[in-house]
């Protein structure tokens, strides 16, 4: 270099003119020296390079002008540059934004769909893998939300140094990962999972994390992005209703099947207006005197074209679209009329049971819902009993014990339903306003009732020693009734006495009843 102007200098920091070599950077040298030549032939050239200085590298735009001599001793070049570096930095920080996530530094789903795109187009199989947060809301309402984030950082680190050099791993939503494995067959997904639900230190306290899984291959199972992420997305539904949250890999079946709950769902939303849901009802019989304490109002879908669909099958469906807090607080408002409907009849003593979501609860919907009910029908609290299926967490949560407690105040009666599937913990079950356990019907009717005896009267002596009343479900059998009322269970309820059947129905089922208790007296 001959000479440069001030700026130059002051960048360089030396009066000294630097060579080529020490100037440019040495990924751009050889880019640099091919337009150097070509503008000695007689051709001017533009070239974005960067630039070494002693204080930093700078990002330069250069025009590089051939100036002949007029002498014919040689040819000057005359190079301007255009310093780029702060419109560089700026447009590296919008593509960070843009394609990684602010949190993890892992990429984003942008940025983790593009990268998709280039190894879907490689000839190398591979397979992807997704990971949810179970209980991720519960994490954040009991331990804060810079808790949940320091979490999900270390969660991000844990996939970025167990995928190294054979996966990207993305951060695609609140508590949802990613990652891109560029082989099939090489990774141990159970074992993935144990290394993820390592105990999680933060701020001292060490915290549990339960993890879902599920996994696609691609070409294998799909050949291009959109419909890679909806086979594995279609996975993860599988997962998370499992307890355990197994890995789950996809099959072709589950997209049939996916499909078929998109249309039930679509159906679904309409059923509520043209009247296809209705309330069936199951006694809930006094074991010791034989009397009909109460019913649990039981929902029924009736499809003008498929015939009565199980709840197995439309629950699912409507608790994953958002269904069920609506269809919850019809169940609720009908069996509030069912009960009034009872009013001034045989039958007007009886406990209606609702079944309440935990959805329902969280939004506060229904609490409104039963405030109203009470200031509107008052006593109609003392007629109705209010239950909550027990699962994992769900009474961890702040709004759903605020709920009940409001409830409770208000004076309706709440039970916790199929007791012994979920996984509650003893020092909430002490602290909720309760006052009936339901066993559920798998312990008294399932393939393991025979032994499961001792089990039974375990529950019914820790709900006896926190003031609950117990009912039991699934008897089938008269010798079943028994053996619970000699385990000091108060109340029954299942197929022996009667199946789910409709109000009217059991209008006239309960007259039958009744003279048959009086003939048998």
């Amino acid at each position: 270099l001959l000479s440069g102007n001030d700026r130059f200098k002051q960048l360089a920091q030396s009066s000294e003119l630097m060579t080529i070599e020490e100037l440019i950077h040495p990924a751009d040298l050889n880019r640099v020296r091919r337009a150097l030549n070509r503008a000695i032939d007689g051709y001017s050239q533009t070239i974005r390079c960067q630039m070494i200085f002693k204080q930093d590298i700078r990002n330069m735009f250069v025009n590089i002008i051939h100036v002949p001599s007029k002498n014919g001793n040689g040819t000057a070049l005359y190079l301007t540059c255009h310093d780029e570096t702060d419109q560089f930095k700026r447009e590296e920080k919008i593509t960070q934004l843009a394609l990684f996530d602010v949190l993890t530094s892992l990429l984003n789903r942008n940025g983790f769909e593009q990268k998709m795109e280039e190894a879907i187009a490689a000839p190398q199989p591979g397979e992807l893998v997704t990971i949810g947060v179970r209980q991720f809301r519960r994490i954040n309402d009991i331990y804060g939300h810079s808790a949940g984030d320091q979490i999900l950082k270390e969660l991000a680190n844990r996939l970025r140094h167990h995928f190294i050099g054979t996966g990207s791993a993305a951060r695609i939503g609140g508590d949802e990962f990613a990652v891109l494995i560029f082989q099939q067959e090489i990774v141990d997904y159970r074992d993935l999972k144990t290394i993820l639900e390592r105990p999680y230190r933060i701020d001292g306290e060490k915290i549990d994390v339960s993890i879902s899984m599920s996994m696609v291959r691609y070409p294998d199972d799909a050949v291009a992005v959109t419909s890679l992420l909806s086979s594995v997305d279609i996975a993860m539904q599988h997962a998370k209703r499992e307890q355990t949250g197994g890995p789950i890999w996809f099959e072709s079946w589950m997209s049939e099947e996916y499909r078929e709950s998109v249309v039930l769902e679509a159906e679904l939303r309409e059923a509520i207006a043209r009247n296809e849901l209705q309330l069936f009802y199951q006694p809930q019989v006094n074991l010791k005197t034989k009397t009909v304490d109460g019913c649990e109002a039981l929902l029924r879908w009736f499809h003008p074209e498929r015939g009565m669909i199980s709840p197995a099958v439309f629950i699912p469906i409507a608790e994953r679209s958002m269904l069920i807090e609506e269809i919850g607080m019809w169940v609720v408002q009908e069996s509030v009329n069912q009960v009034r409907r009872w009013e001034g009849t045989p039958l007007e003593s009886l406990r209606v049971s609702a079944n309440l979501s935990v959805k329902e609860l969280v939004s506060g919907r229904i609490v409104e819902l039963l405030t109203d009910v009470r200031e509107r029908y008052p006593g109609i609290e003392q007629r109705m009993e209010l239950e909550i299926t027990e699962s994992f967490g769900v009474f961890s949560d702040t709004r759903v014990f605020d709920a009940l407690q409001t409830l409770h105040r208000l004076g309706y009666r709440l039970a916790i339903d199929d007791f012994g599937t979920g996984y509650s913990s003893l020092s909430y079950l002490s602290r909720l306003p309760i006052q009936r356990l339901k066993i559920d019907r798998s312990f008294i009717s399932g393939t393991d009732a025979c032994s499961n005896a001792p089990l039974i009267e375990t529950i019914i002596r820790l709900a006896h020693t926190l003031k609950y009343d117990v009912v039991a479900e699934g008897i089938e059998q008269a010798e079943q009734g028994e053996n619970l009322r000699e385990l000091d269970c108060e109340y029954g309820q299942g197929f022996y006495y009667s199946r789910p059947i409709p109000a009217d129905e059991f209008e006239i089922w309960y007259d039958r009843y009744q003279e048959d208790i009086k003939q048998s007296g």
